[in-house]
């Protein structure tokens, strides 16, 4: 597995309390691990002062923030991801259908400077949307009902063979005693940059048609791992993102999210493992390509993991200025995780891994 050295640190501290909101009023980003989410995100209004010790002007604060809404579906018979990504410059989206049988894979995509798209500021009651001729893809984000509804209606490409995808999936989003925390942070990037991030794996109901084939979700057997992301990037940006979400052999819930990326310090991170609803903080992560695969861990030895990948979708970008490679596998990840004393066998769970590099 992945070698570590002896850790001596004292444990991660829990998750604190979030504040009402991310931004504070004299617009400086309140970093943190916290357990619930903000009520106001605002992160279009955080200001940064830069490395000659003026703040930076709000032209392009704006040029340089990115945000998004990911969504990793998780069905006995299928894997679907889909995503809605603002980068200021270039709207970007994708559904993707995976059938983990016969290995079909369908992707239907859109990127455009211009587009009728919006990213959400907060959970709470807000909606995400892309729409085009023939591609409608909107998430209704009401956490004060407890759910994410997410509508399909996407056409585009039905006439060079691709089947359309239609339907309503609600990811279940329920909060306090006997719900799922949630992980949301503020990170620093350089520049006292933000990173904010909500993730978090979720029970799953509704119905999808992919052409002719209708998948029913039973939250019992189905998942989703919500990502909602949003940074001020400096121009080079790089990351590898591992996540999955299925059950153990006693028939818990548990779920997987660990990021390695250009965040400061390793004392605040997006690391975390769920079982049945509660979290852990985990220690920063590792990954390490081994042939065709991945060794996938943390620096204390509480994940130990193989990941394989059956497939992948990626995006080459290059604009001169802006280049980006972009490589999300999916496929299964195997081996042990330790929540609190105990062991927890990883067999076969389906999820992402991400390898990500980029100057936007």
């Amino acid at each position: 597995m992945v070698a570590h050295t002896i850790d001596t640190r004292p444990p991660l501290s829990a998750p604190g309390p979030a504040p009402d909101a991310l931004v504070d009023p004299d617009g400086r980003p309140r970093f943190g691990v916290y357990d619930s989410p903000f009520r106001r995100v605002g992160l279009a209004a955080a200001r940064w002062t830069t490395r000659w010790g003026f703040d930076a002007p709000a032209p392009f604060r704006a040029s340089r923030l990115k945000r998004w809404q990911h969504f990793t579906i998780l069905h006995p018979e299928a894997l679907l991801t889909c995503a809605i990504v603002d980068a200021a410059y270039l709207k970007t989206t994708w559904v993707q259908f995976v059938d983990l049988a016969g290995g079909l894979r369908v992707e239907h995509h859109h990127q455009t400077p211009r587009a009728d798209c919006r990213i959400a500021d907060a959970l709470w009651d807000d909606r995400t949307y892309f729409r085009r001729r023939g591609y409608h893809l909107a998430i209704r984000n009401h956490l004060d009902a407890g759910r994410h509804t997410l509508t399909f209606d996407i056409a585009k490409g039905a006439a060079q063979g691709l089947p359309q995808i239609t339907g309503e999936l609600r990811a279940l989003h329920p909060l306090g005693p006997g719900g799922v925390q949630p992980l949301v942070v503020a990170l620093p990037l350089e520049d006292d940059r933000c990173l904010y991030s909500h993730k978090v794996p979720l029970p799953l109901e509704g119905q999808l048609s992919v052409g002719r084939r209708c998948l029913r979700f039973d939250p019992e057997r189905c998942s989703v791992i919500l990502d909602v992301h949003g940074a001020h990037y400096p121009y080079h940006t790089w990351w590898r993102w591992g996540t999955f979400a299925g059950r153990d052999e006693g028939g818990r819930r548990i779920g997987l999210n660990l990021t390695r990326n250009i965040v400061i310090g390793d004392a605040l991170n997006e690391n975390a493992l769920w079982v049945d609803g509660r979290l852990e903080r985990l220690d920063s992560a590792l990954f390490e390509r081994e042939g065709a695969g991945w060794r996938v861990g943390t620096r204390d030895s509480r994940v130990e993991l193989m990941f394989e990948p059956m497939g992948s979708r990626s995006e080459d970008l290059n604009l001169g200025l802006v280049r980006s490679r972009f490589k999300q596998f999916y496929g299964r990840y195997s081996g042990r995780v330790r929540y609190g004393d105990e062991d927890l066998r990883v067999d076969a769970a389906y999820g992402l891994l991400e390898d990500h590099d980029s100057k936007w």
